[in-house]
């Protein structure tokens, strides 16, 4: 997601300094906005791959949510639906994080206090 930041930081400068850039500054800004795509896919696919295997493997209740976001993941690669998988991706976060908003807090088991006797 940090490759969006380029593409933000790119598009600020294009809208809130024309008045006071040259044409050629202002070309190579407008070529670097168009054209600096790559950090957002390599970020989407590496965050949906990861995270979503880890979310898979783990023991969350809900590993379909971790296997759906792999997939998705891997989609990203594939350009010309790579676009719906990065919206799915925002979809699937949000959904993920009203789940977890709403779900009870895990019952962790009390342990057993360790009496172990040591020779002094």
């Amino acid at each position: 997601m940090a490759g969006l930041l380029p593409l933000l930081a790119f598009g600020f400068i294009l809208a809130s300094d024309v008045k006071f850039m040259l044409p050629g500054a202002t070309q190579a800004l407008t070529v670097l906005d168009n054209d600096c795509f790559l950090p957002v896919v390599a970020g989407f696919i590496v965050f949906g791959v990861v995270a979503g295997l880890a979310a898979a493997v783990s023991k969350a209740p809900a590993r379909w949510m971790g296997w759906v976001l792999a997939a998705l993941g891997i989609i990203c690669v594939v350009p010309p639906i790579a676009f719906f998988a990065f919206l799915a991706m925002f979809v699937w976060s949000l959904v993920a994080g009203i789940w977890l908003a709403v779900q009870k807090p895990a019952q962790v088991p009390a342990r057993e206090p360790d009496v172990t006797l040591t020779a002094a």
